[in-house]
């Protein structure tokens, strides 16, 4: 009887330990890594999107916090379907961009530098640039951009079934952040504790890790049947955009690494770059490459485009200098189109 109750007792020490522990860890999480609810496809938006209205922050990669707008969005402003959208920001996490103050992000100084405009960012981690364009036509009508569509990609080159999946507008096999049980869970009130949602990045970090090594199918990127589907897809993005009278952007930020002398490498994509560019002239599309203010940046003023003071700079998410200059080259290229077509 003794040694039941013994085991007994060391079991409710351990409970009342795990319990003080997983509270603890849940209180630091509140900053560490403190994200709302993601609502899947609400209401039939054409986009993923987070608890309206709701705090966040980010210690996990930079240091950021600010809360969702009236649609779960991390735009500054909130929207009214009677408000004019001149500007529609779609894109991935690195559009998303909580890793920085929302006005810190790409959208936020673009609402800076074009106060005349209405700049709207409906940017979703995992809506990479092939999803975005798959949903194009929904958020078009949902959002009426009058001036430009910004879409944005840190690749060049895509996987057959993906671009093809894009063009039909179709889902592929491809898995993103809300696939299976753990996204399930993390769209569930159960995702609510922020120690649960960091194991959950923790376990989707690991998956993503190994299935990083994907296959390069060199015949199917250097064959001619490449390059007319992805211009099949451009001008079908060309041509949703053009029902609202809006022209299309597509910025290419490429992530670069450091070599031992300290110089950048960058990706080994120049002939798919020169080729995505004439396609997307071609197109009536505006392509812009970061890749030389990016360069100029590090070599004269030392400044990266991404990483941040709690993780590597050669890694991860664009921080608050990297949206910076694609806030400025965007300026640039809205301004002097607007100037061009008075």
């Amino acid at each position: 009887m003794n040694k039941l109750k013994r085991h007994f007792v060391i079991l409710g020490k351990a409970v009342i330990s795990g319990s003080i522990a997983f509270a603890i860890l849940s209180g630091f999480c509140l900053l560490y890594d403190n994200m709302p609810q993601v609502l899947l496809n609400k209401d039939g938006t054409p986009t993923n999107c987070y608890m309206p209205d709701t705090f966040w922050a980010n210690w996990r990669e930079g240091f950021a916090s600010g809360r969702t707008n009236n649609e779960g969005h991390m735009s500054v402003i909130d929207y009214t379907s009677d408000m004019p959208v001149d500007i529609l920001i779609t894109g991935s996490s690195q559009m998303e961009a909580k890793q920085v103050n929302l006005t810190e992000s790409t959208a936020g100084r673009l609402n800076d530098l074009l106060p005349e405009k209405t700049v709207y960012n409906v940017g979703f981690s995992g809506n990479k640039f092939l999803k975005c364009s798959r949903n194009l036509e929904d958020s078009i009508y949902m959002y009426c951009p009058r001036d430009y569509v910004v879409m944005e990609t840190s690749d060049l080159l895509f996987p057959e079934e993906e671009l093809r999946a894009a063009i039909d507008g179709a889902n592929s096999d491809s898995k993103d952040m809300t696939d299976g049980l753990l996204g399930w869970l993390r769209s569930t009130a159960i995702g609510e504790n922020h120690f649960l949602e960091l194991v959950y990045h923790q376990i989707n970090n690991f998956r993503s890790k190994e299935t990083a090594a994907e296959t390069i199918d060199d015949e199917w990127y250097e064959s001619a049947q490449y390059e007319k589907t992805v211009d099949v897809l451009l001008h079908k993005i060309f041509r949703e955009a053009e029902s609202t009278g809006a022209k299309v952007i597509i910025i290419y930020h490429p992530i670069y690494r450091f070599a031992p002398d300290g110089s950048l490498v960058w990706p080994d994509d120049h002939e798919a770059s020169v080729s995505f560019a004439q396609a997307c002239k071609k197109n009536g599309i505006i392509f812009l490459d970061m890749t030389e203010r990016f360069q100029t940046e590090y070599e004269n003023n030392h400044v990266f485009a991404y990483g941040f003071v709690n993780t590597s700079v050669e890694h991860g998410h664009l921080n608050k200098d990297g949206h910076a200059m694609i806030a400025d080259e965007l300026c640039k290229i809205i301004s002097d189109k607007d100037n061009t077509d008075i």
